[in-house]
């Protein structure tokens, strides 16, 4: 039974690992682009990004529309929720 129990928790280890690595990729091929692409095309990159990740939207001041307000949330901000947020379900 222990051999059994043990092999689940690889099992595991291995798929959130997995699932880290595929999270920093998606976040490296958007930082990536920020040198080459204008910034509605970033919008939508990050849009996607939040969208896969299943994270809301970022918060920004109602001045400011909704591709400034992606721009403005980095990756910083969005692995910060990710990782650092006691309320994230998926932390």
């Amino acid at each position: 039974m222990m051999l059994a129990r043990m092999a689940a928790n690889f099992y595991w280890l291995g798929r959130y690992a997995e699932r880290t690595e595929n999270t920093a990729r998606l976040l490296e091929y958007q930082v990536t682009r920020l040198v080459d692409a204008d910034a509605d095309e970033l919008a939508l990159g990050w849009r996607v990004v939040y969208r896969a990740l299943s994270q809301p939207p970022p918060r920004a001041p109602a001045d400011v529309d909704e591709a400034e307000a992606f721009l403005i949330a980095d990756a910083y901000t969005l692995t910060g929720g990710l990782v650092e947020d006691t309320t994230n379900p998926r932390r």
